[in-house]
């Protein structure tokens, strides 16, 4: 019986063998799989991430003779292996080879790398990479090398850095492959802005990677910098604008909503009118609404506690209106005998004088509270121990916050306006202009009297679908295989700038 077993078992490794060297994500199943023979420790976990199979079989093979003798291995037992093994190979027939489609991926991880807090484009770059591993793209982390002045392998340390906060686990990523070896299939991809490197750099970036006949992509998030410039310094808004233009050159733009998209596309025509194929290129894919750290909040859950607590979660930054949104807490206290408090959660402004007018403001509110750094874990008890979430922003592209705050179950204030106002449409929001103090603070006063009308827009927003992070990932992948080229000579060279753009 115990030969039986494994023989089983080391037919079903030498089978992952010749089919599962470029698939993360069905290594992930197969460790689902093997998981249900005890003990499955670290070290084989190490082996099946390393593609080691022939050593993997070896350790199977051991377990079994380990922990299973003749007398144990009945058939209960062989039929549970034989189940595995049978539902391993219906996940490898059903699954799209997406890694024979495309080659390698570049995935940018040099800002993030560079900021020590997670914000909503720390939590894409994050998500996005575990998800494009897990749809099967094979991933290389890169980062830019300030000396050299050129792409070069994210190390070890890196890599566990940016596992923080939920990111791939360092031994997920696919070996480094020297970008010179890379053919026309492979791509550059950026869910990151990358301003850490200037637009002369940036220039000659693409300029290589055009060389190596690389594809390029990126996510695009929003055009703050350019519709309120006078919350950013001019060298901070021309370095954007010259990234934003650049756009033009690559081959695949991914905004994160219909509104990105839309500001997109009148941004890109004005400056450049004669672009071609501007919007074959430029193709929307909605963020993920789920907060895939944790489980999804199916139910109304009221608050145990009586005082009443108020949650907001964004970074503190001028378009995020946090200043209106102290004065409207304010006003509305004097006109509630209620025990409020509000919890502002979300890093410190790149800009010293928003943050030290904000810390000033809630140092005169003893009702008031600002967490400026939290994790995944910290911030989930924030969303369940709150009553509801306001999200005073003005400008946005998307909006994670509100939609986090309504996979908890939890009603959001929101604006009436913006991408706000289009994530707001499928219910569990309380829309108001967020400019105005008054009309915000009678919103926030109506939310904190009235528990049937949180009721009803909690209930609607347990109501409502979510996309998770693993479609939101399927759907970059697809829209990658899409745009990937057949093989032939790779595109035009974009004309190197040395000089600023001008505004």
């Amino acid at each position: 019986m115990k030969r039986v077993i494994t023989s089983m078992l080391c037919k079903l490794i030498k089978y992952l063998e010749s089919c599962l060297c470029h698939h993360p994500k069905l290594r992930m199943k197969v460790l689902k799989v093997l998981r249900a023979i005890p003990p499955l420790d670290h070290s084989l976990r190490t082996i099946l991430y390393k593609q080691r199979w022939q050593e993997a079989s070896r350790e199977i093979t051991l377990i079994v003779e380990r922990h299973y003798s003749t007398e144990q291995a009945n058939s209960r037992l062989i039929k549970h292996q034989q189940d595995c093994g049978q539902s391993m190979i219906q996940h490898l027939s059903d699954h799209t080879c997406t890694a024979t489609q495309i080659g390698y991926v570049y995935y940018w991880v040099n800002d993030t790398l560079n900021f020590d807090k997670q914000t909503g484009i720390q939590r894409v770059s994050r998500g996005l990479a575990c998800a494009l591993i897990e749809a099967g793209i094979r991933l290389i982390a890169v980062k830019w090398d300030e000396d050299q002045k050129k792409l070069a392998r994210a190390s070890y340390a890196d890599l566990q850095f940016f596992s923080c906060w939920n990111g791939p686990d360092p031994s997920l990523w696919h070996d480094w492959i020297e970008p010179v070896a890379a053919g026309v299939t492979n791509w550059f991809f950026t869910a990151e802005l990358p301003l850490s490197i200037n637009q002369v750099e940036r220039s000659e970036l693409l300029h290589t990677l055009r060389g190596l006949g690389m594809q390029c992509a990126a996510i695009f998030y929003d055009l703050i910098p350019c519709k309120i410039k006078s919350l950013f310094t001019e060298i901070f808004v021309q370095n954007f604008k010259a990234f934003i233009t650049s756009l033009a050159d690559y081959d695949l733009v991914l905004p994160i909503s219909l509104y990105s998209h839309k500001d997109l596309i009148e941004y890109l025509l004005a400056k450049q009118p004669h672009i071609q194929l501007l919007q074959q290129k430029i193709q929307t894919v909605t963020l993920p609404s789920a907060f895939s750290s944790f489980p999804r909040v199916t139910s109304y859950i009221p608050a145990t506690q009586q005082t009443l607590s108020i949650l907001c979660v964004c970074t503190v930054e001028p378009h995020k209106n946090h200043e209106t949104l102290l004065k409207a807490f304010k006003q509305m206290c004097k006109s509630s005998k209620l025990d409020i408090r509000l919890i502002i959660v979300g890093n410190p402004s790149t800009f010293t004088i928003t943050s030290e007018r904000i810390r000033r403001l809630v140092a005169e509110d003893k009702h008031v509270v600002w967490e400026s750094s939290v994790d995944d874990k910290q911030l989930r008890a924030h969303y369940i121990a709150c009553d509801f979430t306001v999200y005073p922003s003005i400008e946005e592209g998307f909006g994670l916050p509100i939609v986090e705050s309504l996979w908890h179950a939890k009603p959001c204030i929101c604006a009436e306006f913006g991408v706000m106002g289009e994530l707001a449409r499928e219910g569990g929001c309380l829309t108001v202009d967020v400019r105005d103090v008054k009309k915000l603070a009678n919103s926030l006063l109506q939310m904190a009297s009235d528990s049937t009308l949180r009721a009803k827009l909690t209930s609607e927003a347990v109501g409502r679908t979510f996309k998770s992070w693993n479609e939101y990932g399927q759907e970059v992948a697809t829209k990658l295989i899409q745009a990937t080229r057949t093989q032939g000579a790779p595109k035009s060279l974009p004309i190197k700038q040395t000089e600023p753009s001008e505004s």
